[in-house]
């Protein structure tokens, strides 16, 4: 087992996070061997999900509506985590970058179709995986976004790197922090 260091950090939630900083090996499968620990920090996060909310009991900050998936068109294979005893594994495609901003529209009409949200999306708030600033310029740039708009995305980029998957738990909780600390709501950027 890996040695790992911690440091307790309380949150403005009441509940007491610890910060994990593991000594695993994480290597990624490319022509520049040292890429993954350039490109993926190493966090921990949790959260509740949860179904029949029970009143003056639980108060949920977001609420999941609808979920779907898409497979993006010539992806198979861009990007893949393999889990090891050893270490993980992270394979990690060339063209990943220009495959998000190349296909965002279509998979937001197929995604949003239901909800009659098809041209302003500057309406909702957003929460993009921030894989790159290159990616989020692109895609605000695509969809017309507001500054605004991708102002958590490129905060936690700036403060944490790419933090792989984690990267929207740490959005969702640093729009949830300025939101509490600007009572501004979430739609307002």
């Amino acid at each position: 087992m890996s040695e790992s260091k911690t440091k307790s950090d309380s949150t403005d939630t009441g509940f007491s996070a610890m910060k994990v900083r593991p000594r695993a090996r994480v290597t990624l499968r490319t022509r520049q061997p040292l890429m993954g620990q350039a490109i993926f920090g190493d966090v921990v996060a949790a959260a509740i999900v949860g179904s029949n909310i029970i009143p003056n009991v639980e108060m949920p900050l977001f609420e999941l509506v609808w979920t779907s998936q898409i497979i993006v068109p010539n992806s198979e294979g861009a990007l893949s985590f393999h889990l090891r005893e050893a270490c993980l594994t992270f394979h990690l495609h060339k063209d990943v970058p220009e495959l998000i901003p190349n296909n965002i529209e279509d998979v937001l009409d197929e995604a949003f179709k239901s909800f009659n949200i098809f041209y302003d999306y500057n309406y909702i708030f957003w929460i993009v995986h921030p894989g790159g600033l290159a990616i989020l310029d692109l895609v605000e740039e695509k969809l017309g976004l507001k500054p605004e708009k991708m102002r958590g995305s490129k905060h936690v980029l700036s403060e944490y790197g790419n933090l792989a998957s984690i990267c929207v738990l740490f959005i969702l909780d640093e729009m949830r922090r300025k939101s509490k600390e600007t009572n501004q709501s979430f739609y307002n950027g």
